[in-house]
């Protein structure tokens, strides 16, 4: 949390976001799976829909996007480095980044 200050405010809000649906995955998934089964009563089912509908709506994995961790850009991300693509390729241009190398053909 100490890193905090200086992140960009989407980052911030993102990474609340992943916080969040990390603590509520369990109970989603149980409760997706029981409001899906028929096997289980319907009131059950309908029980379960409506703890579903009271979870906080940062638990959905919807709202997780990837953003790059040096700039908080939200387009244009390398998943596999978790940065955007200018600062990767200024680090790649640097030999910062192991096993990568500027292509030419």
């Amino acid at each position: 949390m100490i890193g905090l200050k200086r992140m960009p405010a989407r980052s911030i809000r993102d990474f609340i976001r992943r916080k969040v649906f990390e603590k509520c995955e369990v109970e989603r998934e149980a409760l997706r799976y029981i409001m899906r089964n028929p096997e289980y009563p319907f009131e059950v089912r309908t029980l379960a829909k409506t703890k579903l509908e009271k979870l906080p709506t940062y638990a959905h994995p919807t709202g997780i996007h990837n953003r790059c961790l040096e700039t908080g850009r939200g387009r244009g991300v390398f998943s596999a480095f978790k940065m955007a693509r200018y600062p990767l390729r200024e680090r790649i241009l640097k030999n910062l980044v192991p096993g990568t190398k500027k292509a030419s053909w």
